[in-house]
């Protein structure tokens, strides 16, 4: 044996070795048999099966289109000591307030909406029975009530005296460049 066959007997007995433990390690992954000449047909196929696993592998990630799930709701009649915002002398003023969140799910796909939200600012300044009024997808509105939730206000004054006062806020939610 010359010093180039034993070369290429070595090389070959690394190989087998390292295909046959790759094989033993990883019985779900086979790799071809190295030992077959390659053709051009099984380089196509070889290429041919990559894509077909790269396109299943991707088709997971996809993101299914969202469903719009619209809300509208009738106001309910104010209770009988919350005042109508039109009906106050003094309006409440927003002392501390947050921007609702863009819901996720919604940004990533490009849609874009409105909601309207309906609450009460109390006569301590809080806010309470907050209500989806309208809004083009029930995340807009959810979005809403979180942000207005944490609002804070001067309260609404009639006669001098702070009352509970009733009133609706609308919220856009715009893709940036809109």
């Amino acid at each position: 044996m010359n010093h180039k066959d034993f070369a290429t007997s070595a090389f070959t007995y690394r190989k087998t070795h390292r295909l046959h433990h790759f094989s033993q390690c990883h019985p779900f992954l086979t790799l071809a048999d190295e030992s077959k000449p390659r053709t051009p047909m099984n380089a196509a196929l070889t290429r041919i099966y990559a894509l077909l696993i790269a396109i299943v592998a991707l088709a997971g990630c996809a993101t299914p289109p969202i469903t719009p799930q619209p809300v509208e709701t009738q106001l309910p009649p104010a209770k009988p000591d919350v005042y109508d915002i039109s009906k106050v002398d003094i309006q409440p003023i927003v002392t501390y307030n947050t921007i609702p969140e863009y819901p996720v799910e919604l940004k990533r796909q490009g849609i874009t909406g409105e909601c309207v939200i309906s609450f009460t600012v109390k006569q301590d300044g809080s806010v309470g029975d907050l209500m989806v009024v309208k809004a083009n997808d029930i995340r807009f509105g959810t979005a809403g009530l979180n942000a207005i939730s944490k609002w804070k206000f001067s309260p609404a004054r009639l006669g001098g005296q702070p009352v509970d006062c009733r009133m609706q806020i609308p919220f856009k939610f715009l893709m940036p460049g809109n």
